[in-house]
């Protein structure tokens, strides 16, 4: 038609788009900074498990990288319950994961002789008299028996490197 403009709309996306970059921006900021404390429940088998985790763990660093180990799998375990898979309850991935940080350090006691017997070979050597810590254990029982493929991933997903190491360390500062 004569007279008439052409009218496009090439201008609505500029004046859009610093929107769309402005919001975009915020949410992977906010992503970026959110932060996941631990339970209560995950705190408490903490707390039980310390000494253990104290005599066992031969260096501060030994110790920071079992309990993030621990952290690791309630992070999975949590994952595993959004979406609406079987779960384990936290005081039982504290056994766990205890449990297999005593199969590393008996076997580096034992001159690198490997455990036998994965589910109960780093037990053994806890005084069981605690109540809290025999129900941990009697759960971790049960939960292996019923769900063992849950600990079979967990078990592949971290490898903790270097305990040896960290020990050989310790005894020459000790020496």
């Amino acid at each position: 038609i004569a007279g008439q403009k052409a009218h496009n709309g090439w201008w609505i996306p500029i004046i859009f788009l610093p929107v769309l970059l402005f919001y975009a921006f915020r949410k992977i900021v906010e992503i970026i900074n959110e932060q996941y404390d631990d339970s209560e429940d995950f705190r408490d088998a903490l707390r039980r498990w310390a000494e253990i985790i104290q005599k066992t763990a031969t260096t501060p660093r030994a110790a920071k990288r079992l309990i993030n180990k621990l952290r690791f799998y309630a992070m999975m375990s949590r994952a595993l319950k959004s979406a609406n898979k079987a779960t384990v309850p936290e005081n039982v991935l504290v056994a766990f994961g205890v449990n297999e940080h005593l199969i590393k350090y008996q076997a580096v006691e034992r001159g690198g002789k490997k455990a036998t017997d994965f589910r109960y070979e780093g037990l053994k050597g806890i005084d069981h008299r605690e109540g809290a810590l025999r129900q941990d254990i009697n759960d971790l029982e049960r939960e292996l028996r019923d769900q063992p493929e849950i600990f079979r991933y967990l078990s592949s997903t971290v490898k903790m490197e270097g305990q040896e190491s960290d020990k050989s360390r310790s005894e020459e500062h000790t020496s």
